[in-house]
C-alpha cells in the first residue's frame, strides 16, 4: 500500500516511515504543512525541501494532530481534504481530544502515539478492509 505519513516530529516520522516500508509498503513523508489546495498537501519533504503531494497517489495516511510550531494547520484541518480524495485517515496524537477532533473531522481510524508501534498492523489491516469499501 501506499502511505502519506504527516507528522511535525521528523524523528517518529522517519521511525514510522521505517516501520511501514519493513512491513512491504511504500511511504513518503510531509513534514510542517503549509497548505492544502487542488493539487495536494504542501510542506516539507523529509530532506527539507518544499513538496506538493497529490492525495490521489495514496492509499492510507497517518496523521499527526499537531502539525508543529512552522504549520498554521493541525491535522483535524487536513483530513477532509484526503478523505473526500478516498484516502483511509488514521489520527495519531498524544492526546485523546486531538484524536476526537480528527475523527470528527473524517479521520476512519484513531490511535494515541503512545500505542503506535504495538497497533500498526491491526490499524493497517482494518484501514486496509476500509479503503476496499470506500473504493468499491
Amino acid at each position: 500500500m501506499r502511505i502519506l505519513v504527516i507528522e511535525d516530529d521528523k524523528e517518529r516520522a522517519l521511525a514510522l516511515s521505517q516501520l511501514l516500508a519493513d512491513a512491504g509498503h511504500q511511504t513518503s513523508i510531509l513534514l510542517n504543512v503549509r497548505g492544502m489546495g487542488r493539487r495536494g498537501v504542501a510542506g516539507d519533504g523529509i530532506d527539507g525541501v518544499d513538496v506538493v503531494l497529490e492525495p490521489d497517489n495514496f492509499d492510507f495516511a497517518f496523521i499527526d494532530g499537531v502539525l508543529g510550531e512552522k504549520s498554521r494547520w493541525h491535522g483535524w484541518d487536513v483530513i477532509p481534504s484526503l478523505v473526500r480524495s478516498d484516502i483511509v485517515c488514521i489520527a495519531m496524537s498524544r492526546e485523546d481530544t486531538f484524536n476526537d477532533r480528527m475523527k470528527a473531522g473524517g479521520a476512519h481510524f484513531t490511535v494515541l502515539k503512545d500505542n503506535l508501534w504495538k497497533e500498526h498492523v491491526r490499524l493497517l489491516d482494518e484501514a486496509a478492509r476500509k479503503l476496499v469499501e470506500i473504493r468499491a
